[in-house]
């Protein structure tokens, strides 16, 4: 990256609101007008699925209303706070001053700015794509499970099943307001700046693989009775994995409010030794297992094709991201200090270890 003596120190703070209230309007444009966009592609059969997709449910609540919110409270908050900033956000380390300048350069080179392909506009280019798919999702998500735990709190429960089912909501709501914070608010002073996020193909494959609209397909072909899993028990065992499932998703809240401010999927924010993460590096994962387990085992609303294929794809999300932490933190030091990956006293190194022939 090259760029003019001076060019670090002209309006700084500026130039870092105005990079990311353009990277912001870009995208409010391009989630209002997605299906517009999608009318001119080639293909009509990926045109009806994607414009389907981004028209729905899932879609929606945050293109039509709370991306405008969200839109107008960073246009008038925003440059209080990087005035305030003022001297910390430069373009030889703001990743998204970097990417706005590479894409602009042509404009900007009449100034002595010039911006070659970097690391540092790379990170900037993959975290504006990572906010733009996740983003909307959470968002409604977070609107969903509000609604459904304030309906359900209106008249209590009346029996122990509908108890759990509320919890669960519960413990949903808060990973989902965790996360979505997460993707919202990125912030030095909390120290949830994003700092690196996963370049390498297989971390972003496994894990859009488990979200919507790839999930509504990408575990079809492993839906497979391969034999009888279900065990036939009482209703009192069914009531005890029913509370035992209440328990696994607490933990997976636990998890997530753990993470605080550096909630996200595919990126490093800092390591996080607090919470579950003491005992297990990836205790959500263990816990979400845990559940589908006991959902296809205990209630038989899974085959065995698709518990595999769920443990498989979980186990692939850890290993690229313990790759993809080893190369940006100290990660060693932590596998040293918590060992064991998914389960207590289960430490599967060989598998795990990205640095492992």
């Amino acid at each position: 990256m090259e760029t003019h003596p001076y060019s670090d120190h002209t309006w700084p703070c500026l130039w870092a609101f105005v990079s990311r209230w353009l990277l912001l309007s870009g995208a409010w444009w391009l989630l209002h007008y997605a299906p517009v966009c999608l009318a001119y592609l080639p293909d009509m059969q990926l045109t009806g699925f994607l414009s389907q997709h981004v028209s729905g449910p899932l879609y929606r609540p945050w293109a039509l209303w709370f991306a405008d919110y969200y839109w107008l409270a960073f246009t008038l908050a925003g440059p209080l706070y990087f005035y305030d900033q003022r001297g910390r956000f430069l373009l030889s380390n703001d990743k998204y001053q970097a990417l706005l300048a590479f894409v602009l350069q042509g404009v900007l080179h009449r100034w002595g700015v010039r911006i070659a392909w970097s690391p540092l506009v790379r990170l900037g280019l993959l975290t504006v794509l990572l906010k733009l798919f996740f983003l909307p999702y959470v968002v409604t998500w977070g609107i969903q499970n509000l609604q459904q735990v304030w309906t359900v709190a209106q008249s209590l429960p009346s029996d122990f099943r509908a108890w759990t089912r509320f919890f669960i909501e519960l413990c949903l709501l808060v990973d989902i307001a965790t996360f979505g914070f997460g993707y919202l608010v990125e912030s030095r002073r909390l120290g949830s700046e994003i700092r690196s996020v996963d370049p390498h193909w297989l971390g972003w494959l496994v894990c859009l693989w488990c979200y919507p609209p790839f999930n509504s397909f990408s575990f079809l072909p492993f839906d497979v009775a391969l034999f009888p899993i279900k065990i036939e028990t009482s209703d009192t065992v069914r009531l005890l994995f029913n509370g035992i499932e209440v328990m696994l998703w607490s933990v997976f809240a636990w998890a997530s409010l753990a993470l605080g401010f550096k909630a996200s999927n595919l990126t490093s924010r800092g390591i996080v030794q607090r919470g579950p993460y003491r005992w297990l590096r990836h205790p959500a994962y263990t816990a979400k297992l845990g559940v589908w387990w006991i959902q296809g085992v205990i209630f038989g609303e899974f085959t065995i094709g698709i518990l595999l294929a769920f443990t498989v794809m979980y186990v692939l999300r850890a290993w690229t991201e313990e790759r993809h932490l080893s190369a940006v933190d100290d990660y060693a030091a932590y596998r040293r200090a918590v060992p064991w990956c998914f389960f207590p006293g289960i430490n599967p190194t060989r598998f795990t270890n990205p640095n492992a022939s």
